[in-house]
């Protein structure tokens, strides 16, 4: 059985279905377009049988000033009607609101961007969580009891968490050099861009491992704590880096006894050339992550994260 608020409401005026309240009354579509109609022409209507005409949805039409009464005996109000002006600026608005909701075509480049930028995020930050046990995590890391894959002995916390910081980083730096925009940029632009972004995106994408059910980090088999991330007092480092240091520390950068960063490698170790074209980065092809096998040359002027940062606590 149908409850009175979903069966038809009649119009107040002419007795017709009822599609809401308009200018302050429940009216028809028609009715409301004679009001606004007849109000703004402001012409002066008057009726030749003394107002006693029959207002409804078939006589409607027979005498508008018996129809303008009628309405303004229902309730409705002058007032309430918008100029042209500003009814023309509220559909608009009402348009432009449909527009957002839209849905939105992609152009095929548009596409293919979207698609390269899925793929190195797939690549090189999606399964970056579930790799930090490579690099041999405190047994209380362990969700469940196991043990590392290979016979080595586990690094304190504090060691722990500077690998997988510096891990973190040259993830990020792989997935820009995956991106063709990206290496487009001269070579000065996109060293300033991972100078000020790299930290900020680790931590960002490590906040996507936290559950607010059990307030842990879980990152593949690893489970860190938030009482572990206040003992890692190398966040607090990491958080600082972007203010206290020169340039990121390059891919294989070594780390030193306190939890830290050694010395910051030239700009071939990040992959682009000394001197030269700087508007191109190095584009052999070259892994990032195998730099560390090559040596380099402290840049000049570069100074290590350690003499940088200042003590710590």
């Amino acid at each position: 059985m149908a409850s009175g608020e979903d069966e038809p409401r009649s119009c107040m005026v002419c007795g017709d279905r009822a599609t809401g309240y308009h200018f302050h009354a429940l009216t028809c579509e028609g009715c409301k377009g004679f009001f606004r109609r007849t109000v703004s022409k402001n012409t002066g209507l008057t009726c030749p049988f003394a107002g006693s005409c029959k207002v409804n949805k078939a006589q409607r039409r027979h005498c508008p000033a018996c129809r303008l009464q009628k309405c303004l005996d229902a309730g409705m109000k002058k007032e309430m009607i918008l100029s042209a002006e500003a009814l023309a600026q509220r559909r608009a608005k009402q348009a432009q609101r449909r527009a957002q909701w839209a849905p939105v075509q992609l152009s095929k480049g548009q596409q293919e961007l979207v698609q390269t930028l899925l793929g190195a995020h797939a690549r090189h930050v999606g399964t970056m969580f579930d790799q930090f046990v490579q690099f041999r995590p405190p047994a209380h890391l362990f969700m469940h009891h196991q043990r590392l894959p290979i016979p080595v002995p586990p690094l304190p916390l504090l060691e722990h968490f500077a690998e997988v910081n510096t891990f973190m980083v040259q993830q990020v730096i792989k997935f820009t050099k995956d991106l063709p925009l990206f290496r487009s940029l001269p070579m000065e632009d996109q060293i300033s861009l991972l100078k000020g972004a790299a930290v900020e995106i680790c931590h960002i994408a490590l906040n996507t491992t936290f559950c607010l059910q059990t307030r842990n980090f879980l990152c593949g088999p690893l489970r860190y704590t938030l009482e572990d991330g206040v003992h890692g007092r190398v966040f607090r480092v990491a958080l600082s880096l972007p203010c206290h240091i020169e340039a990121i520390p390059a891919p294989g950068a070594r780390v030193c006894a306190h939890g830290r960063h050694g010395p910051l490698l030239s700009r071939q170790a990040w992959g682009y050339p000394e001197g030269g074209d700087r508007s191109s980065a190095r584009d052999d092809g070259t892994d990032p992550a195998e730099l560390h096998q090559r040596p380099a040359a402290k840049a000049s002027g570069s100074v290590s994260v350690c003499e940088a940062a200042g003590p710590v606590g």
